[in-house]
């Protein structure tokens, strides 16, 4: 759920006197910030009858996340102390002078500072504006389409009129995602679908494997795998007669948007068109260096040579292995001396993440034919702007870029660069003139 750093426990011995568990009754909010900000709001009740014995639940309110049961909560020693099936866990001390629980949050092995404010949990939920709701001016239908023994469920929305439509397949970024993209309770996907279905367009959103009603995951897809899952909806939307299925294209975000750039390379009989928000064009090792940089420098860190060394060094060998054995060996001679990272390397050493490394998609672009928009932030802290909108200029006949000044990597407008990954404090899910850009454009090329 929440990515951390490693922080140490450090408890003020002089805060807190007796009794303590009276101070813990009640809803308290905190935000972990671990380049992403995120909020935690813990909900602690006394059980009636029962003297200092505590129940609570935990949301997650910028993840959509509620009433998660906490497994252990007790005041020891005027420690409060929570923990959820072993996997989280809080401990915090009440301060009488800031009214404030003063602790750390940890999840599998790694930990952040975490401050807890009283106050209700429900004042710690942003407002959506952007999030549509109904009744809707078109037609919304749950479907289903299946490939290779994988099924996918999702939600088709077309306008009233029209005895055939274009049609646009939405693909998600990176990770198992729902339909609506959901991040942080920003909908994307149920944002970009309401505003082109408004404009005519009709518009697929499908749960990632092993999300909602889709097929379970194994944990071994990469992102060609995905792309076949995107091509099954592409398939699905031109088998049907209400569809016109020499204008059925597709829309990626991050991820999503390599997705569409491989398949409009490899199906270009199928594919009408693509748009890429956001989405990476150089190489996934280049990507990922830069990203790295990139959110250092968001946080107001200047990442030292040694440490540009450090982090160019663990990306050039995942690019350069061979095999998963001789790849965690190597990890582990560099970051073994350092949990904090020593513990990251089954994830970086797994299929996707390995796969993605190794990613070029320049022979992709190189073959593409059909029209392309490529967007981005200039304050996007994961995928850099300008190398990737330059490299999609550079290689793609027909492409038209264009990079938004004060966005960020969801197209959200940001204050200032530091709130770039931001994305649950911004009540703003897409700005307005990427939406504008986006159907403007779809509509000129289905003409």
């Amino acid at each position: 759920m929440l990515a951390v750093l490693v922080a140490s426990l450090a408890l003020d011995a002089q805060t807190c006197p007796p009794p303590y568990g009276v101070y813990y009754v009640g809803s308290w909010v905190g935000t972990l910030n671990a380049g992403v900000e995120l909020r935690v709001v813990f909900n602690i009740e006394m059980l009636q009858g029962k003297t200092l014995t505590y129940s609570a639940t935990m949301d997650s309110p910028d993840q959509g996340v509620k009433g998660i049961p906490c497994t252990t909560v007790e005041v020891k020693d005027s420690v409060l102390t929570i923990d959820i099936s072993g996997q989280i866990t809080y401990q915090g001390r009440y301060n009488e002078e800031t009214g404030k629980i003063e602790g750390t949050f940890e999840q599998n092995g790694m930990s952040l500072p975490l401050e807890l404010s009283k106050v209700k949990a429900e004042k710690a939920v942003n407002d959506r504006p952007q999030t549509p709701q109904p009744p809707f001016p078109y037609v919304t239908e749950d479907v289903t389409f299946s490939h290779d023994g994988v099924t996918l469920a999702g939600t088709l929305t077309k306008p009233t009129e029209g005895a055939k439509h274009p049609a646009v397949v939405l693909v998600t970024g990176s990770g198992p995602q729902d339909r609506n993209e959901t991040i942080m309770r920003h909908k994307p996907f149920l944002v970009i679908a309401d505003y082109l279905t408004r404009q005519g367009i009709a518009v697929l959103r499908y749960d990632d494997r092993g999300v909602g009603r889709s097929s379970i995951a194994t944990g071994f897809e990469t992102t060609l795998d995905l792309a076949q899952d995107a091509m099954a909806a592409v398939r699905y939307l031109r088998g049907r007669d209400d569809i016109d299925a020499s204008k059925v294209g597709i829309i990626g975000h991050s991820e999503g948007g390599l997705i569409a750039m491989i398949n409009a390379a490899e199906y270009p009989k199928e594919v009408s068109f693509i748009a890429s928000l956001a989405g990476p064009a150089i190489k996934g090792k280049d990507m990922m260096i830069a990203q790295n940089l990139m959110i250092m420098e968001s946080q107001g860190m200047v990442p030292t040579e040694q440490m540009k060394e450090e982090i160019t060094s663990i990306f050039i060998a995942i690019d350069e292995s061979k095999d998963v054995a001789s790849l965690r060996a190597e990890l582990q001679s560099m970051l073994g001396s350092n949990p904090q990272y020593s513990r990251q390397i089954p994830a970086l050493t797994s299929p996707a993440y390995v796969a993605m490394i190794k990613m070029d998609p320049t022979p992709y672009l190189k073959k593409i034919k059909c029209p392309v928009l490529a967007l981005n932030g200039g304050w996007d802290s994961q995928v850099a702007a300008t190398e990737n909108l330059a490299a999609i200029k550079q290689h793609v006949k027909r492409a038209e870029v264009k990079q938004y000044e004060r966005l960020n990597h969801l197209f959200q407008t940001c204050e200032n660069r530091t709130q770039s990954m931001a994305y649950g404090q911004i009540t703003e899910t897409m700005a307005p003139q990427v939406l504008a850009d986006l159907a403007a454009w779809v509509l000129r090329v289905t003409k």
